[in-house]
């Protein structure tokens, strides 16, 4: 069973080494990136994710 992840972070750099991380492992892989919470949450209902982690800095609201 894999491990589907959205990424959601402001900053390009940060994604990627999440992503590179995420990746290297056979089991999980990356679906999505959102550079702020508006996008993770279209996103999120747009591919149908499941459980979520989110940190109270990343809000819908959020400016990124």
């Amino acid at each position: 069973m894999t491990i589907r992840v959205l990424l959601a972070d402001e900053q390009d750099l940060v994604r990627a080494g999440f992503r590179m991380l995420i990746d290297s492992e056979s089991d999980r892989t990356v679906v999505a990136e959102a550079s702020d919470g508006a996008e993770a949450v279209h996103l999120a209902r747009e591919i149908r994710a499941g459980p979520a982690a989110r940190p109270d800095s990343l809000n819908p609201a959020a400016s990124g």
